[in-house]
């Protein structure tokens, strides 16, 4: 059986409260059973290095703006097939 899926979506990773919470909760969810993907709209930043080194999965979409139709059919894609959380 697959584990959940918790896919987290951000403008970007750079220095900032929220990036933190991202990051904290992305490299705490796997040990307690789901699997985890970041997923930032606009580009990486510091927090992305950090994400990697612990095996979380980071996909830079490189948009210009935020949340426009194409980014909203590309993130439902990505959890086709998947447990929805």
């Amino acid at each position: 059986m697959k584990k959940p899926l918790i896919i987290h979506v951000t403008h970007e990773l750079s220095a900032g409260g929220a990036e933190r919470v991202v990051t904290d909760l992305a490299t705490h969810l796997p040990k307690h059973g789901f699997d985890v993907e970041v997923i930032t709209v606009l580009k990486g930043g510091l927090f992305k290095k950090e994400l990697t080194a612990k095996g979380i999965r980071v996909t830079v979409l490189s948009r210009k703006g935020f949340l426009g139709w194409k980014t909203v059919r590309e993130l439902d894609r990505k959890s086709v097939g998947r447990e929805r959380v």
